[in-house]
């Protein structure tokens, strides 16, 4: 992929949301539908997260907006994005930042080119009867993977509540959003980082809401593009 066709996709990843959400959903069904142009650019693009936060490659492609820039995307989900990207499957994609920078740091030809937040996007949600953060001490946090986002992010979380993660609180590999509240509604964990359909989600079953993504406020890269190459 050349590095200008790169950066156009970029700025595409970049500015997409806004654009699929002001797009009429009956005319981005067929754009989706249609079969695309012999001049687009075949796209295979890979994401390791199942996430509010990953909307946007799914809207952006039924709205017909990789298209009319003259993209033709294969998105895929691939649980291990960052190594599928090493492997040489993808030269971009939008895996686990934290995974990205733990490969690079061994010496993989993979790295970060544009953050797509700035901002942990997470709020805190906890067990019924949990009500405040210290009742967190000695109990159990799901996350996804050891040293991908969501792993990072509940490390970042339980320092600033005054905590030490794998001292004070446990982590419990569980999987993506979807896995991560089964496991909280059915006892397995205390708490887990919730996105903001986890959230409507938990205020409907009567979890509790600990902290939300304002009252964190803590700087972090959740999504960025990644590219293979120098």
């Amino acid at each position: 992929m050349s590095k200008l066709l790169f950066w156009g996709l970029t700025v595409l990843l970049l500015a997409g949301c806004g654009q699929a959400s002001a797009l009429p959903s009956k005319a981005g069904s067929s754009a989706s539908q249609a079969s695309p142009p012999a001049s687009l650019t075949p796209l295979p693009l890979v994401t390791d997260n199942i996430s509010v936060g990953m909307s946007r490659l799914w809207l952006m492609d039924s709205a017909g907006i990789f298209r009319k820039y003259g993209f033709d995307p294969k998105i895929q989900y691939v649980q291990a994005g960052t190594d599928a990207m090493i492997s040489g499957q993808f030269e971009v994609g939008i895996p686990s930042p934290s995974a990205v920078v733990a490969a690079a740091a061994q010496g993989a030809d993979v790295k970060l080119v544009a953050a797509l937040n700035s901002k942990i996007q997470y709020a805190l949600v906890a067990s019924k009867g949990i009500i405040s953060s210290e009742q967190l001490r000695g109990k159990t946090f799901a996350i996804a993977r050891v040293g991908d986002s969501s792993d990072t992010a509940t490390r970042l979380i339980i320092r600033r509540l005054g905590m030490e993660p794998d001292r004070d609180v446990s982590l419990l590999q569980v999987g993506n959003s979807p896995e991560r509240y089964a496991a909280l509604t059915a006892g397995t964990v205390q708490a887990m980082i919730a996105d903001p359909m986890d959230v409507a989600r938990a205020r409907r079953d009567g979890f509790s809401i600990l902290a939300d993504q304002a009252s964190l406020d803590i700087p972090y890269m959740g999504n960025a593009v990644s590219m293979r190459g120098p």
